[in-house]
């Protein structure tokens, strides 16, 4: 963050809200995400970790935002935003006391999701060094929230344009937006994973947060930030391999759509799985007391080698 080194205090009070904030979101769109995707996997088991994980999560946010009191200046008010972005998403992705969920169709809800994280975004990136990983990432996310904006019209003309030829010619001008903000954020992530190579400020956290008797080496650490970028990089190539692939009424075939499916419920549960982990690691460096969370992620990802690194 820009404002790292003013104040040693309130960097360790900080690191400590922003990753019990961040974790808190990892949790929660894990549940959301299995929920969603995993509808053949929820049986009593799973639904009691997600109970479980669920009332954790409730007294955990709780506690994190108590927190924020202790926090000045521009601390505080980053830590307002993302305590602002995490509470919304949190409501948004909770399936057992969001009576919404039951009456909006889940198109009304995605677009409710992608206008807030783009608003939230464009607020965000201003706490962050030119320098640091974390500011390409919030970039290149913002580009592929637009590009699944854009999906919605490019979707709703590819059911018509059998019926009209300008839905077709609509679809592919959609199509093409598509790619654009796809490429945009592929660009702008791999300037970030080139900058991170040359400086360390994607161990800002985990080193504020170090006693000195650190439970992984930074380099451990470093890595999972290496391993997490390599996921979204993933996952963008797919996505624009596959919007690359519609030509004019020339569509994939069922196989190619239940490919992508599977990849990017792959790549998103990764995902929820790294970030949580990074999170739980400066916690646990600053001996924070976290509920016993279990990710139900790892149980969509049926094969770790399915990971395949985009050059």
């Amino acid at each position: 963050m820009n404002f790292y080194g003013k104040n040693e205090e309130q960097d360790k009070y900080f690191v400590e809200i922003r990753n019990c904030l961040e974790l808190a979101y990892w949790i929660s769109s894990d549940i959301d995400h299995f929920v969603e995707n995993s509808k053949e996997k929820i049986n009593k088991q799973a639904l009691d970790m997600i109970f479980s994980n669920s009332i954790n999560l409730k007294e955990f946010i709780d506690k994190t935002i108590n927190k924020l009191e202790i926090l000045e200046g521009d601390h505080k008010e980053c830590a307002l935003l993302l305590a602002n972005y995490t509470k919304f998403c949190l409501e948004e992705f909770d399936f057992i006391n969001n009576k919404k969920r039951e009456s909006e169709s889940e198109d009304v809800k995605f677009s409710r999701m992608l206008d807030a994280d783009i608003d939230f975004r464009d607020q965000y990136e201003k706490y962050f060094l030119r320098t640091d990983i974390e500011l390409y990432r919030i970039k290149s996310y913002k580009y592929f929230s637009h590009a699944l904006s854009a999906l919605y019209d490019f979707s709703a003309y590819l059911n018509d344009q059998l019926h009209d030829s300008e839905d077709s010619i609509l679809a592919d001008i959609k199509r093409e937006e598509i790619l654009k903000h796809i490429s945009n954020a592929e660009s702008i992530l791999g300037i970030g994973c080139r900058l991170m190579k040359a400086n360390d400020k994607s161990l800002q956290d985990f080193v504020i947060a170090s006693s000195g008797n650190s439970i992984i080496s930074p380099q451990e650490y470093y890595q999972l930030q290496v391993e997490f970028n390599d996921v979204l990089k993933e996952l963008f190539f797919v996505q624009r391999n596959f919007y690359n692939q519609f030509k004019k009424t020339q569509l994939p075939d069922l196989v190619e759509f239940n490919l992508i499916e599977y990849e990017t419920n792959k790549y998103y549960s990764r995902l929820n799985e790294i970030g949580f982990t990074l999170s739980k690691i400066v916690l646990d460096e600053l001996r924070i007391d976290i509920p016993d969370f279990k990710l139900l992620s790892p149980s969509i990802i049926k094969n770790p080698l399915d990971f395949v690194k985009v050059n």
